[in-house]
């Protein structure tokens, strides 16, 4: 107020158009819902109804703005500073804030390693505290055909309205005899099916054979009203999200969906939870599991649905009650490939540094593979029985040039979310072993005579046994065959009725075809072609 005129008014503060649109716009719904207070009432209740029904759409974007929450209090910031700026017609101000925006967006997106995920990896790595081990161990229950032609072969086997979800593999217990098997949903194909339809069989192959069989005999008959690839409120996604609680609402989500038996030997559907742990620095862990039992398609079970979803959360904690989630495939794969990737870290903070990249390292995924790290296989650690011996997630970790292709260092995630991360360091003792991605140009070099421009390497798994009085890793590689010539050599479906095996020395980098149908004959044909070699180092 003007002293020397006490009658004067106050001058208010000039505000942009984007103020008066707000303030217009809630003076307006203010004056409407006061003359019609009733239809406001049923107006809000429906908001917040259809917010509830539907909030297993709009949960996915609630969690990842709290993964990336520094980037959208950033983007908010810059934007606020904008509008001021332009509001106030301050324009050097203006350009000064479009600067800082575009050059932080050009140095994230050039940066193989953004500031924020280089200190989220490092965390994510003094968190886990990893076991480091002296000693391989072995492996069992080699799977013979690799993941993309499991599904390419279910897929040929489906009828005209039918077709299979991504296999995995998993233990299943038949007649109180452990068996490691392929195990996918038969789902309808077409939309109007998985709108109304429902998941009737479950197809069990071995993961052992050579030609897996995908006839009625390995096929179960179910009653699942949700699956991985069925529609709206069917959908296992959408399902699992509605039974979350509060807290776990704003910080899982679903992944990995797979289908095994309970103690009873009746079929489950298991869905691998994700929990995003930390306020800035966010990363992945385990999140439990949602177990979803079978159950009639009626109409109460559809409501349930709708409200509260389907089925039983069983934390991390509580994994181990449960006999038939014990040495079992739980771990969601995008966690334990997280956990591989802050192993850049295991010479130190500045292991990753640009310029530097002392001991650092990286997961080499092969183009040609469909199925990228890591490999589920089983390992045994300790002695016949051990509840250490079970399926692990296994990473093939490489120096971080792509140019060096010796094995850096071995990662056995547990498959089961128990126990801990075992971390094998090849380069400490000098142990010069070829690394995965070095493998196919071996393996096409055995035989030249080969059709490579059609057929691949693929799905370079370990292979660890102890032949002659010593410890040697192989590599076990798929030879596949793809069905469209023009995709060959790109990430694509692959498939093969009865593939080619090698097995290649990772220190000899000698290459042996061994025959897929008979896993006991395999040490015997590494012994006669490769002890002249062993001898003769």
């Amino acid at each position: 107020m003007d002293p020397e005129n006490k009658d004067s008014v106050p001058i208010e503060k000039e505000h942009g158009w984007l103020y008066w649109l707000v303030r217009n716009s809630i003076t307006r719904f203010q004056g409407w819902s006061g003359r019609h207070r009733k239809a406001a009432f049923i107006l809000m209740a429906t908001v917040i109804w259809l917010t509830f029904v539907f909030r297993a759409y709009w949960q996915p974007y609630i969690v990842i703005a709290r993964v990336h929450s520094p980037e959208c209090i950033s983007v908010l910031i810059i934007g606020w500073a904008f509008c001021a700026a332009w509001v106030r017609r301050k324009w050097k101000l203006v350009f000064a804030v479009i600067a800082i925006a575009t050059i932080g967006v050009v140095s994230h997106l050039e940066m193989e390693l953004p500031p924020l995920r280089y200190i989220t990896l490092y965390l994510r790595y003094h968190s886990m505290k990893p076991t480091f081990i002296t000693t391989l161990p072995t492996t069992d229950h080699e799977r013979i055909q690799p993941l993309n032609s499991i599904r390419v072969l279910g897929g040929e086997a489906m009828k005209e309205v039918e077709r299979v979800s991504t296999p995995d593999f998993v233990r299943i217990v038949n007649n109180g005899k452990e068996e490691f098997r392929w195990s996918m949903a038969i789902e309808p194909a077409y939309s109007i099916p998985s709108f109304f339809g429902h998941i009737k069989e479950i197809m069990d192959v071995s993961g052992l054979a050579a030609s897996p069989n995908f006839s009625g005999q390995n096929r179960v008959p179910v009653s699942f009203r949700v699956g991985e690839d069925l529609l709206m409120g069917k959908n296992t996604d959408v399902s699992t999200i509605r039974s979350l609680g509060l807290l776990r609402f704003f910080s899982c989500s679903p992944r990995d969906i797979k289908f095994i038996q309970d103690d009873n030997g009746n079929w489950i559907e298991v869905v691998s939870l994700i929990h995003w742990k930390g306020l800035i620095f966010v990363w992945p862990e385990f999140g439990g599991v949602q177990v979803i039992r079978q159950g009639d398609d009626t109409l109460w079970a559809m409501i349930k649905s709708w409200f509260v979803g389907d089925g039983e959360w069983i934390s991390p904690a509580d994994i181990h009650k449960h006999p038939f989630l014990l040495r079992q495939n739980n771990l969601p794969y995008e966690v334990s490939r997280y956990a591989a990737a802050s192993l850049r870290f295991q010479a130190g903070f500045f292991s990753p540094m640009p310029l530097y990249h002392k001991g650092d390292i990286r997961i080499p995924d092969l183009p040609s593979d469909e199925n990228d790290q890591p490999f589920t296989a089983f390992f045994r650690f300790e002695r016949e029985g051990s509840p250490e011996n079970k399926l692990y997630h296994y990473f093939a970790l490489e120096p971080y040039h792509d140019t060096k292709q010796g094995l850096n260092t071995s990662m056995f995630v547990p498959a089961d979310g128990i126990g801990p991360m075992r971390v094998y360091q090849h380069y400490k003792i000098n142990e010069a072993l070829t690394g995965v991605s070095a493998i196919p140009p071996k393996v096409m070099e055995s035989r030249k005579q080969y059709d490579w421009e059609q057929s691949r390497p693929v799905e370079n798994r370990p292979w660890v046994r102890d032949i002659d009085g010593k410890r040697r890793f192989f590599w076990l590689t798929t030879v596949v065959t793809y069905k469209d010539k023009k995709h060959a050599g790109q990430k694509g479906f692959i498939a093969g009725s009865t593939p080619d095996l090698t097995l290649t020395d990772a220190l000899y980098k000698n290459v042996v075809w061994v025959n897929p149908h008979d896993v006991t004959s395999w040490e015997g044909t590494v012994r006669s072609n490769l002890s002249v070699v062993w001898k003769s180092n």
